[in-house]
């Protein structure tokens, strides 16, 4: 069965299958590629025994060995399982996993065995029929850190095989990440599924409704689920569309959702046992139009706290859901939207976070967000001056009288991207005006900012920004295969958040800020 949103994609992998594989294909799926990977797999075990197509499924994370990788595929392409029994025994009796080359020869083998198996008589003449082979390797990035000397030779397997093979890569991360420097790989076919919409992403989550009549899953609420996700997509899809991560949220949100309903449910359903010929009438039914369009207005604020929740991991799904469980009888209660959960939930759940961190964690913070807020060219003028000579310089919003353009402030655009090396710059002069005064006595270093440039070469200082960017207060916007340059990041904290962490650091942030308004 195809997912809603590959059905053209599905076909075009299959017609180049059937007709002329190339020997190479890379397919490049930025934001789903595990459920690009399943449509390949569903589309290999359809495709037509006659002639054989044999095709083998690897995840290069886990084949994270030249020989893990050369076992699993001929075990896949043979269909062969090894059993304790017969002592684990390879398919042909024989290793085929010590080189590149003896891989080759298992290939080869399985070829003239299934070449064999496929023999057919035709009006007294015997034919063979060759199979076809493919090979599918997902999360191909992680050849580039495991296996990066066979990126070459996987590429050019049906050259060094002769062997009607296809080699595909399955990747989020485009063939320029990987394409070794030597450009001894060929270039291959490049496949970029379509991007899903907004119905087909909702029927992907649907589709793993379980309908239970017995709780919330009831199918009575199957309709009620459908708008109930598309308010859930309307509000992450800014930051994912990734169906398993909606699904994860709403596996959160929806028993606290339909709860209201079932607990209205639960007490008309009292009020009718007095008569027993009611009781048998009175069924659970879908709610009214009024009861939904409540019910939205009411959960709505908590998707975007489910969502900072639940997206970066910093909770699971039942202890959210458990913590986060609605008041009792909440639709004949009101709807106001301060009383939607029985405990009081942080208004500003990044400031919670920058509570706990610690001074030389809130010092990284408050550079990044400096550096994510100032120009570049704007360091030396806001960073080489005296405390006085910065109080006077402040820029602000600059406005012509006869309607001409405005001068927008970057932090009401948005972060821009920056390197380490810059933060690292900036944390080093906040570190050398602001945190001097605390610091322990360390007579072994004179010169001046000697310390603060040894602070910012520390390992914990670097492991400090691994820890705010798993704690999405940092995002990390290149790749970390990639080599060549330093990593780049933006700061994701608000301005108000910044505020509160300069607050409890002494430091001056709008004296720091190239254009404060």
């Amino acid at each position: 069965m195809i997912l809603p949103g590959y059905e053209s994609f599905a076909t075009l992998f299959t017609d180049l299958l059937t007709t002329s594989p190339p020997p190479f294909v890379y397919i490049h799926d930025v934001a789903t590629p595990h459920i690009t990977s399943s449509v390949v797999s569903s589309v290999l075990v359809a495709l037509p025994d006659k002639p054989p197509f044999l095709h083998a499924i690897v995840n290069a994370s886990t084949c994270f060995t030249a020989r893990l990788l050369y076992d699993t595929v001929i075990r896949k392409l043979a269909d062969w399982t090894p059993t304790w029994e017969s002592g684990c025994q390879l398919w042909g009796d024989q290793r085929w996993n010590e080189n590149f080359d003896g891989f080759i020869h298992g290939l080869r083998a399985i070829s003239v065995e299934r070449s064999k198996s496929s023999t057919a008589k035709t009006r007294g003449q015997t034919t063979q029929s060759t199979p076809k082979m493919a090979i599918v390797i997902e999360r191909a990035e992680s050849l580039k850190e495991y296996l990066p000397d066979l990126l070459v030779p996987l590429s050019r397997l049906a050259e060094s095989t002769k062997l009607n093979l296809t080699v595909v890569f399955i990747s989020g991360y485009p063939w320029q990440d990987l394409r070794p420097l030597v450009g001894s790989a060929p270039d291959p076919l490049y496949v970029q599924p379509p991007e899903l919409s907004k119905t087909d992403t909702i029927q992907l989550v649907v589709n793993h409704f379980p309908q239970d009549e017995s709780n919330s899953h009831n199918p009575v609420f199957l309709p009620l689920y459908h708008q109930f996700l598309s308010t859930l997509y309307d509000v992450c899809s800014p930051f994912t569309k990734d169906p398993n991560e909606l699904a994860y949220i709403a596996a959160a949100r929806w028993p606290g959702f339909v709860t209201p309903i079932l607990d209205e449910y639960r007490r008309l359903l009292d009020e009718a046992r007095g008569d027993p010929g009611d009781e048998e009438e009175f069924e659970l039914t879908a709610p009214t139009e009024d009861a939904r369009i409540r019910l939205i207005r009411l959960f709505t604020p908590s998707f975007t706290t489910a969502l900072e929740a639940l997206y970066p991991r910093l909770s699971n799904a039942d202890e959210w859901a458990t913590d986060n469980k609605p008041q009792r009888n909440l639709l004949s209660s009101g709807f106001s939207g301060a009383n939607i959960i029985d405990k009081s939930v942080p208004q500003t759940p990044q400031g919670s976070l920058t509570d706990v961190l610690p001074r030389m964690s809130k010092f990284i913070l408050l550079a990044a967000f400096l550096a994510s807020t100032n120009p570049t060219k704007s360091d030396i003028r806001m960073f080489g001056r005296a405390v006085h000579e910065r109080k006077k310089r402040k820029r602000g919003i600059v406005a012509s009288a006869r309607g001409g353009t405005v001068k927008i402030p970057q932090r009401h655009l948005g972060p821009i991207i920056f390197p380490v090396d810059r933060v690292l710059a900036v944390l080093g002069i906040l570190l050398e005006e602001y945190d001097a005064d605390s610091r322990p006595p360390a007579p072994e270093y004179k010169l001046p900012g000697e310390y603060s440039d040894m602070e910012i070469r520390r390992v914990s200082t670097y492991s400090g920004i691994t820890e705010l960017t798993a704690m999405r207060l940092l995002r990390r916007v290149s790749p970390p295969e990639r080599l060549d340059g330093p990593p780049m990041f933006k700061c994701a904290i608000t301005y108000e958040v910044a505020l509160r962490v300069a607050k409890d650091l002494g430091v001056p942030l709008n004296d720091l800020i190239f254009e404060p308004a």
